[in-house]
């Protein structure tokens, strides 16, 4: 993921990440898309009991994740 990188931990910024000042629209929402992605399969891989605020999050970003992929579809021609 060539388009967001870590930032120096020594940097003292508020963010611990950038992007890529060249990633088109369209490509952005691919990743967001695939960061999602990403948090669910995480959140799955973990095998302990969910406790409710987890389950909630989890429930935000698959909802997040849907969205995402709804405006990639969005983007492709027809």
């Amino acid at each position: 993921m060539d388009n967001v990188v870590s930032d120096s931990p020594s940097s003292g910024a508020t963010h611990p990440f950038t992007v890529n000042e060249e990633l088109s629209f369209e490509d952005a929402w691919v990743r967001v898309a695939e960061l999602l992605q990403c948090a669910v399969a995480t959140s799955q891989a973990l095998s302990e009991p969910l406790g409710s605020p987890h389950r909630a999050v989890m429930h935000l970003v698959e909802m997040a994740k849907m969205v995402a992929d709804r405006a990639v579809e969005c983007m492709q021609p027809r």
